[in-house]
């Protein structure tokens, strides 16, 4: 079979992982609005579409071999939720959410659960594919699988699933208020559209043979889902909230008839806009209030928001979120508007203050939490990969492995650097000296520099002190803006002038790097460095590099801002704080004696982690012995005698911080002797039990490198 193209060149493949993240985004937006009937159904509907869409896209573009393999499976998480989920989540938009028991919950996933574990383990069985063969089309990997039995007694249970699921649906439309129609319309709509297409595809009925079209209906479902979640207001609106807001409404109220005359208006809506204006019922809007007038449409058939219309109030400026929601009568036409004015002035501008700051806190609380999850595969794709270049391979193969590792260190670097961006984990310090660091930046850019016509100009003072930082941040920092800087240029002229200087004053270090380019609008100077924010045509920029910018100057103690005048090309700054270097740290890469012939006990319930460990300990000449547990590990404790430990902190049942609390207790010379595993170590309490305990840790992912550095460092201690 031919190889596979790249993902980059795969319009499916983007296309399916783009709306995967939209799919997850809708699953954020029903987790904040859980509460609501149908909320909880619809993540899990959201989530399974993502996986589903994304594994399936990845497969896509990945050659034939174990790893397609594992990406058909991975879609099965999301196969098997996805028809449960839109089942539960009919029933409780229904109001008939007292069916969902945990015994009929128990019952609903009986068949999606075995299939799931039919699934991962069907090389002994067959029962889900009898048959697989990989089929190239256009570069990309498809699969040409015959079926087993238990596969289809899946397919027919989800297909009846969707249909009951629907019928639901169905039944409470014609008996639901015509506010809610929309809602229940979409519903359908986004469950019809994969269900479909997988109809088709099995019965051969495919644009693309071998290609299934049901990952891709769930574009049409994510698109509707937003609308649904936006236009018509699914999960927050339901008719005792809209009583509540008509009588209990604080902010000002503006009543208007069709032709957009003022009827009625409050207390608080007069103090906004002008009593002696509003005082006068059946004057046209735009007489009493012109900025708002231009601001609303003379047909208003949904709710609409104006967030910051700033206006003048008596003499002082405020700013106000301005909701404009028509209103019917009992025939249902549109007989008006209600225009609601909220004071946001105060809160705006602590917003302002704290903007920035929340947002990088709230993207390290999502870098945090899926750190873990992430570690413990990243681990096991190095270390395998590294076991692997350790047999006689040959040399493009080799050379293949190596790529496998680099690209998982460079994933674990991502998560690094997103971690130390929120602020979440420490930079890695060490002495910097900076001329040469933007040399070096330089270097990197200098072939397409030259080549987009780009003239670089550098001016060094020779007085630049050296300094302590982590230098692989802040060369990020100098690519950064040496490309922004770049693009800008080549975009808008085709050349330009790149000067980048650094002096040092009042015990900083100032770099600026200025450009010729169009410069940047007031408006947006800003917001530059807000999280996603982005001037760039879409698929062009993330709204992340300035961000991350940000975060890592501020984590070096320093500032980062800009200057610019529209035509007049953009100056950015770069303050660092001059840190005198200390005392080196050793360098954990030294030579230690090589000992062997030892036994260690590994402890953890990843078994990937495990074997990884057992296998190259193994190889490394010592007696290895594998727990899975910490119940385990406390037993082949009091049974063995072990010079080093390997324990892993979080898992199920004992976790490591108990076993480690156990052994010391009953031998506390051997605790010693412990190294800790783990993929979370930014949490406060893992870092503060780890302060305490004194020993070794090995945070996930690491190298075999690293592990038989600590290895032999702990055989060494010991003497």
């Amino acid at each position: 079979m031919e190889q596979t193209i790249p993902w980059y060149e795969s319009p499916y493949t983007i296309l399916l992982c783009l709306s995967g993240m939209a799919s997850i985004t809708i699953a954020l937006l029903a987790w904040k609005r859980r509460s609501y009937p149908g909320a909880v159904p619809l993540i899990f509907i959201s989530l399974a579409a993502a996986i589903w869409q994304i594994a399936y896209g990845l497969a896509l573009v990945t050659d034939p071999g174990d790893f397609r393999i594992v990406l058909a499976k991975i879609q099965y998480f999301g196969i098997v939720t996805a028809p449960v989920a839109w089942l539960a989540a009919a029933i409780q938009y229904t109001g008939r959410g007292d069916w969902l028991s945990p015994r009929n919950l128990l019952l609903m996933a009986v068949i999606p659960l075995t299939t799931l574990s039919l699934v991962w383990t069907n090389g002994s069985h067959h029962l889900i594919w009898a048959t697989i063969d990989y089929i190239a089309i256009d570069g990309l990997s498809t699969l040409d699988i015959s079926y087993g039995p238990a596969f289809w007694v899946h397919t027919l249970y989800s297909h009846l699933v969707m249909v009951v699921g629907l019928a639901i649906v169905v039944e409470a439309l014609f008996h639901s208020h015509r506010l809610f129609w929309g809602q229940s319309i979409a519903m359908m709509a986004s469950a019809t559209a994969p269900w479909l297409a997988n109809a088709l595809f099995f019965a051969g009925v495919t644009p693309v043979a071998y290609l299934d079209p049901t990952p891709f209906a769930f574009l049409i479902s994510v698109g509707v889902l937003w609308w649904a979640v936006y236009g018509v207001r699914l999960l927050d609106i339901t008719p005792v909230a809209l009583k509540a807001i008509f009588e209990n409404i604080t902010s000002g109220i503006i009543v208007l008839d069709a032709r957009e005359r003022v009827v009625a208006s409050n207390e608080a809506a007069k103090d906004i806009v002008g009593r002696a204006g509003l005082e006068a019922i059946g004057r046209p809007l735009n007489e009493v209030w012109p900025v708002g007038a231009s601001m609303i449409p003379s047909q208003v058939e949904e709710s609409t928001t104006y967030p910051d219309v700033v206006f003048a109030a008596g003499s002082d400026a405020a700013c106000y979120d301005v909701v404009v929601s028509p209103f019917q009568d009992n025939q249902q036409r549109i007989v008006g508007s209600i225009v609601l004015l909220h004071d946001v002035s105060e809160r705006r501008s602590a917003e302002k203050r704290l903007q920035q700051t929340s947002q990088l806190a709230a993207l390290g609380e999502l870098a945090a939490g899926v750190c873990h999850e992430l570690n413990n595969p990243l681990s096991a794709i190095i270390g395998y990969a590294q076991l692997l270049n350790m047999e006689d391979l040959p040399h493009p193969i080799s050379q293949d492995v190596d790529k496998i590792v680099s690209q998982a260190k460079r994933a674990a670097k991502i998560v690094d650097d997103l971690l130390s961006f929120s602020h979440r984990q420490q930079v890695q310090r060490g002495s910097v000296d900076i001329p040469a660091l933007v040399t070096n930046a330089l270097s990197l850019r200098d072939y397409a520099l030259r080549m987009n016509n780009i003239v670089v100009k550098t001016e060094f003072a020779e007085d630049i002190p050296m300094t302590v930082g982590d230098e692989h941040q802040l060369t990020q920092v100098m690519l950064n803006l040496i490309m922004n800087a770049e693009q800008s240029m080549v975009e808008s002229l085709g050349s330009g002038e790149l000067t980048i200087s650094a002096r040092s004053a009042d015990n900083l270090i100032q770099v600026s790097v200025a450009d010729t380019g169009p410069g940047i609008q007031s408006n947006h100077l800003g917001r530059i460095f807000d999280p996603f924010f982005t001037t760039k045509e879409v698929g062009k920029g993330t709204g992340l590099g300035l961000s991350m910018c940000y975060g890592w100057v501020q984590a070096h103690g320093g500032t980062i801002w800009a200057e610019s005048e529209l035509g007049q090309g953009a100056t950015f700054h770069v303050d660092l704080p001059v840190i005198e270097i200390g005392q080196e740290e050793p360098d954990p890469g030294e030579m230690l004696p090589r000992i062997t012939g030892k036994r260690i006990l590994v402890v953890d319930d990843e078994p990937l982690i495990t074997d990884l460990l057992a296998e190259s300990l193994r190889r490394s000449g010592q007696a290895v012995d594998v727990a899975h547990s910490g119940e385990e590990g406390w037993q082949a404790m009091q049974a063995n005698t072990y010079d080093v430990f390997l324990m892993d902190l979080r898992m199920p049942g004992m976790n490591g911080k108990e076993l480690f609390d156990q052994l010391k207790a009953w031998k506390p010379m051997f605790a010693k002797r412990v190294i800790f595993l783990t993929g979370d170590s930014l949490n406060d309490e893992t870092q503060s039990f780890l302060a305490s305990a004194g020993n070794a840790c090995l945070s996930k992912p690491f190298t075999l490198e690293q592990l038989e550095w600590n290895i032999q460092k702990q055989l060494v201690l010991q003497g």
